[in-house]
């Protein structure tokens, strides 16, 4: 919780002495550093509630001391790390609260996962021309309706219209 953000420094793994880590609840995005796997004494690694993406790095399956592991609530994706050495011990509230993520000891079988990807591009689409149709014609007409506005009230406008408006008299005179 200490307001962090952007991403996590590849650096941390580069820590090999650390033996706890815990960077949740902050704003960090990006992936998980597969420099992490250099961490060979941690013990406990908490990454939960931030954004992260992207997958989990295998690599992690290395660390063999590490008896603390949560990745909960980011936007991790792919498959959970296979479920040997210390991964083997670690719940499904490990790393509960990302939707793309599959594999044991999720529920989630990674067989019925086909693309991270979005299931149905076309009805986002219409979705987004929808939105755009419903803010860009009012938005255009309160455009033109302040234009208009600030032609008619503007002194020297006014005077403008005068002068298109006495030339155009004067032509239907002669015509």
């Amino acid at each position: 919780m200490n307001k962090l953000v952007g991403p996590i420094p590849p650096e941390l793994g580069f820590l090999s002495d650390i033996h706890t880590l815990n960077l949740s609840h902050n704003q960090l995005n990006g992936s998980i550093p597969r420099t992490f796997s250099n961490l060979k004494q941690i013990e406990s690694l908490d990454l939960s509630n931030n954004k992260l993406s992207g997958g989990i790095p295998q690599d992690l399956l290395q660390l063999n001391f590490l008896s603390v592991l949560s990745v909960a609530n980011n936007n991790l994706s792919g498959r959970a790390p296979d479920r040997k050495a210390q991964f083997a011990t670690f719940e499904a509230s490990s790393y509960e609260g990302n939707p793309f993520l599959c594999g044991l000891p999720l529920q989630e079988n990674c067989g019925s996962h086909t693309a991270v990807s979005d299931p149905n591009p076309e009805e986002n689409d219409d979705l987004f021309k929808d939105s755009f149709l419903e803010t860009f014609v009012p938005s255009s007409i309160v455009a033109f309706l302040g234009v208009a506005a600030f032609i008619y009230l503007h002194p020297s406008c006014r005077m403008l219209f005068q002068v298109i408006e006495a030339k155009l008299s004067a032509s239907d005179r002669f015509a």
